[in-house]
């Protein structure tokens, strides 16, 4: 993954913002330290105070330091050699710590968002990644322990549809279009015979070769491109193909999440349809974020965590005794990310990068497409899998965490949540009224 070298500047005002996503962050941040923390009594006392302060600037001058924050209550259990607190105590606290920064360091955005969600996101590799809170050692034991490998499984097709796509890599090596226009014969011609992933491959095949003879420009960095021109010209056409004849839509243009609407909106969202007496229910499957090709890291940054957050609501509202797992993908241009998040730990949850595909400028063999063709196919056969777990979801519409004040879950609920907290846009030049 490449990022353009352009950061926006990000304002230090401190003027108050009335914007509803900047007062959803802040009463988020609100009940996650009232739920999940154990502060120092003069500490917490400034803290709630500052907080209720609804409307009023505490003061221009620039704040000191805050006190030690005293130690967080975790209860994740996840410990290393060397470590005296947890390793969900341990994110908490240092995004705590950083938070006053939030506007006025972009770099530290990432950590900030993904340690006050209790995300450990083992997939993020930057100097200023989650990593810097841990001895390298720590960390190589933290993502060996931990990591999760994509899907290994191989495209079932039988051998004639094997022999086309030989036929068709051995036509590509001189002639590009002509091995695409052989392949969409082939599909037409044998259409009736073929299973759904035998169409599903030969079209991804036809289709790509296709693109890349006709659009180069979409590969020319020189040329300026937006988002949609790859939702649109490349994506869209693969994704729907993909859900043909399964039950599942694609919802393109930025929409809430049904599991928690007027949150933050997904640009791509799976859906699956369900008929419930009079109404019509939408169930989502998986979240995507679409970005240019080469965007800058400030964009990638936020597209990268808001991502994990939609998809860590997912889990939360699953029921307890099932699989508290869910995949999601990221497009940069014509790059493809995979990400599998999971609810391992009580109130920790962990990211690990599964699968990684980019679409190249010519055709040197039919490799990569395979490869791509077994992400995506795996990929489908997850959402038709979690369609009965997502519709079973105990609330739609409000997702449940453990109560603060302080009643404790039981053992039967099974693993305990952790607050949301959701970042605002980055365009967004006011911090929220909270000072901490």
């Amino acid at each position: 993954m490449f990022f353009s070298s352009s950061n926006s500047n990000i304002s230090d005002e401190k003027n108050l913002s009335n914007d509803p996503q900047d007062l959803r962050a802040e009463a988020s941040l609100k009940r996650s330290l009232k739920e999940a923390f154990i502060f120092n009594n003069t500490y917490q006392a400034d803290l709630l105070e500052s907080i209720n302060k609804k409307g009023k600037i505490i003061s221009s001058q620039p704040q000191s330091q805050p006190p030690q924050l005293a130690e967080i209550q975790e209860e994740d259990g996840l410990l290393l050699q060397g470590l005296e607190r947890s390793v969900g105590a341990i994110i908490k606290t240092s995004a705590i710590s950083l938070y006053p920064n939030y506007y006025q360091d972009s770099t530290l955005k990432p950590s900030i968002t993904l340690g006050l969600n209790s995300i450990l996101d083992l997939s993020y590799k930057y100097s200023e990644a989650q990593s810097v809170l841990f001895t390298p050692d720590q960390w190589r034991k933290l993502r060996t322990s931990l990591a999760k490998k994509g899907n290994a499984r191989s495209l079932d097709i039988n051998p004639k549809v094997e022999k086309m796509l030989c036929r068709a890599e051995s036509l590509a090596e001189n002639d590009i279009i002509k091995a695409s226009d052989y392949i969409y014969k082939c599909l037409y011609r044998k259409k009736s015979k073929l299973t759904q992933d035998e169409a599903f491959t030969l079209f991804a095949h036809a289709f790509i070769t296709e693109f890349i003879a006709h659009n180069q420009y979409m590969f020319d960095k020189s040329i300026e491109k937006n988002e949609q021109d790859f939702i649109v010209k490349f994506w869209g056409p693969l994704l729907e193909k993909l859900v043909q004849n399964t039950g599942l839509r694609l919802r393109r243009g930025e929409s809430s999440c049904s599991i928690l609407p007027n949150r933050l909106r997904a640009d791509v969202r799976v859906i699956y349809d369900r008929q419930e007496g009079q109404q019509h229910q939408e169930h989502d499957m998986m979240q995507m974020e679409v970005s240019r090709m080469h965007p800058p890291k400030q964009k990638f940054d936020f597209d990268h965590t808001k991502l994990l957050v939609e998809t860590k609501d997912i889990i939360d509202s699953l029921e307890s005794d099932i699989k508290r797992e869910m995949s999601c993908f990221p497009f940069c241009g014509l790059e493809i990310f995979k990400y599998s998040l999971s609810h391992k730990f009580n109130t920790l949850y962990v990211n690990n990068q599964v699968d990684y595909d980019i679409i190249p400028s010519d055709v040197t063999n039919f490799q990569f497409m395979r490869s791509f063709c077994v992400t995506l196919v795996a990929t489908r056969d997850e959402w038709m899998s979690c369609r009965k777990p997502t519709m079973n979801a105990k609330d739609n519409a409000n997702v449940l965490y453990p109560s603060s004040t302080i009643k404790k879950l039981t053992k039967s609920d099974g693993l305990k949540k952790s607050p949301s907290w959701y970042p605002p846009r980055p365009n967004k030049r006011q911090s929220p009224s909270i000072y901490i």
